[in-house]
Order: C-alpha cells, then sequence, then structure tokens
C-alpha cells in the first residue's frame, strides 16, 4: 500500500549523480522528528517542498524511512520558503543574498515574476541583463526537468525509471515516450515490459517464463534481489520468426506495402513500376549467425532457388568472395 507525505526539503545527506539515488531529511508538518525518505530523485533542492507517494520500511541501522515511488516538487507557498528555496543554489545568478533581495521585492510574488516577467528583475538591486539571462536559462533548465519527471510519473513510471530515463533521453524524454514508448526496453538497461515494480507487486511470484529466448524486457536485477528464477525456451517460436522473416523478405521484393496503400486511395499501380519486381529465384540472401531461425530458413529459401551466405560459427556456411561482392554490392 502506497502512502502519501508532504514536506520541506531540509537537507540531502546523500546523492548518486549516475543513478540519481538520494537520502535526504524532509520536515513534515505535524512530526517533531525530520523524516528520513530514500529514493531516486532528480535535481531536488533544500527549500524545496515536495509531495511523495511510497512505502514506509525500517532500516537495521537506521530507523524509519521513507520510500519514495514517486513525487513531485511543490511552488513553495511562503515568503520565507521561496526565500531558501531560490538561496539553495538551485538557480545560477541567485544566492542566499540575491535571493533575500528577490523576496523583499517581490514576495510571494517571486517565482511567477522568475518565470513570466523576468524583465522585472531589474527593479532588484545588482541585477542586470547578463544576470537576467543567467537566472532565466536555470529556471527553464530546472522547470524542464521537473516537466519530464511530472510527465513520467503520471503514466505510472516510478521514480527510479523516471531517472533513467530521463538522463538517457535529456529534454526529449517526452517526445521519445510518446512517440515509441517500446522503445525503452531497447535504449535503457533495466526497463522492460516486466518491470521492478511489476515484480513488486507481486509478492508470491516464484518464476519467470519467457516463451522465447530473449530476456531483454525483464527487469532481471530485481528478479535476482528477489530470488526469483528466469527461464526461456529456445526454439519455441523459432518457425513462426523464420516464416515472418521470409514474408518481410517477399513483401519487400515484391513492394507490397506500397502497391496495397496506392490501392487503398483508388490509385492503380503504374505498369512502369513492376519492371524490376524482384523474385527469390537467383537472389543472394546472407543470414548473420546460424541459429535455428537462419536453420529453418536456409532450406525454404534454397528449395526458392536462392543462394546462400552468411556468417556463422557452422562450417556449414559457404562465404564465397562472390557472394560477398554481391551481398555489399
Amino acid at each position: 500500500m502506497l502512502f502519501e507525505l508532504q514536506g520541506q526539503l531540509e537537507r540531502i545527506t546523500y546523492h548518486n549523480e549516475e543513478n540519481h539515488y538520494t537520502i535526504a531529511r524532509l520536515k513534515v508538518k505535524g512530526q517533531r522528528d525530520l523524516v528520513t525518505i530514500v529514493g531516486c530523485l532528480v535535481s531536488i533542492t533544500p527549500g524545496e517542498v515536495l509531495r511523495l507517494k511510497g512505502e514506509w520500511a525500517s532500516h537495521l541501522k537506521y530507523g524509519r524511512q521513507f520510500k519514495v515511488v514517486s513525487y513531485e516538487t511543490v511552488t513553495p507557498a511562503t515568503v520565507k520558503g521561496i526565500e531558501r528555496y531560490l538561496g539553495s543554489g538551485l538557480i545560477k545568478g541567485i544566492g542566499p543574498v540575491m535571493a533575500k533581495r528577490l523576496v523583499n521585492k517581490f514576495g510571494i510574488e517571486t517565482l511567477d515574476i522568475i518565470e513570466k516577467n523576468s524583465e522585472r528583475l531589474k527593479e532588484v538591486e545588482g541585477i542586470g541583463e547578463k544576470r537576467i539571462d543567467m537566472i532565466s536559462t536555470a529556471w527553464a533548465g530546472q522547470k524542464e526537468i521537473r516537466d519530464v519527471m511530472l510527465f513520467l510519473q503520471g503514466h505510472e513510471v516510478s521514480s527510479a525509471y523516471a531517472a533513467r530515463i530521463y538522463r538517457h533521453y535529456g529534454k526529449d524524454s517526452i517526445r521519445v515516450v510518446k512517440e515509441n514508448p517500446y522503445r525503452l526496453a531497447d535504449d535503457i538497461f533495466g526497463i522492460g515490459f516486466l518491470t521492478a515494480d511489476m515484480i513488486a507487486a507481486a509478492p508470491n511470484l516464484r518464476l519467470i517464463q519467457k516463451i522465447g529466448v530473449g530476456v531483454n524486457t525483464i527487469d532481471l536485477h530485481a528478479a535476482k534481489a528477489r530470488g526469483i528464477p528466469v527461464c526461456n525456451l529456445p526454439g519455441t517460436n523459432s518457425r513462426a520468426v523464420a516464416e515472418l522473416a521470409l514474408a518481410l523478405m517477399l513483401a519487400v521484393l515484391r513492394r507490397v506495402t506500397r502497391f496495397d496503400a496506392s490501392l487503398r486511395i483508388g490509385v492503380w499501380t503504374d505498369p512502369a513500376l513492376l519492371d524490376g519486381l524482384g523474385e527469390l529465384g537467383g537472389r543472394v540472401v546472407g543470414l548473420v549467425g546460424y541459429g535455428s531461425v537462419p536453420r529453418l530458413l536456409a532450406p525454404v529459401l534454397t528449395a526458392n532457388l536462392a543462394a546462400i551466405s552468411g556468417r556463422g560459427s557452422t562450417i556449414y556456411l559457404k562465404f564465397t568472395p562472390e557472394c560477398l561482392a554481391r551481398l555489399l554490392a
């Protein structure tokens, strides 16, 4: 069960720049002692107000802790909170002294002025055009990080995975996730369709069985930490993959997708386009490696009078200079 917690970040005890794992202390209203929070938190600064979701846990050495699953930053609601937030060094060009001048001038509207009407910052002693540009650039950068983290966590991505995604894609994170979320499994180690969150949500899970060979869509680290074996079934879908590979070869050779699209909008194929349409007969097909799929595919191609060329560890393959020249042509 996830609990909610909100408070002001007092200090950061530890932060790992590689994976953003953080240990920090939070001041929570109604609690006398500071609360220890742990988890992957990106670009947080003392003085910020954080709204957290997570679980309570007890560490043998350090006692009670709040393990963060997701979080968002909340704009400070008091002048004192804004001053501390800006004076923390979060925004380049603003230190403790300048933060005090800003809140003395603009009060509770300080953050709105920085974001929406930065030219007014000239009204504060010591701020000119150069410093305004510096402050605006730093503020935009921090806002970008917050927007990305909010977007990812709003799509049920935990803070730990959100941190990895942001580290890999940066400002393009939202675009990548919207356009092709499946890309994450290939680009980011440990992120798959069976994530650590899913594994954690299944306390009775004893075995993960993959129907196929690849296990790149399973968070192996999370499974190992729980002592859950991950197994695969090599060869189970090899014939289906071989047949699909053959179908795609034929589709490319005969321009199936292009002609299909034209016909659907009522355009009959220009006979001139039919010239050069390919057949497998007489072609050279390169098979890189020689696992179960190529072993099934090679006889089918040979039956269609296609010369087989390949690269692998099996002597069965004949890779002549002539074949190589034709493949690379």
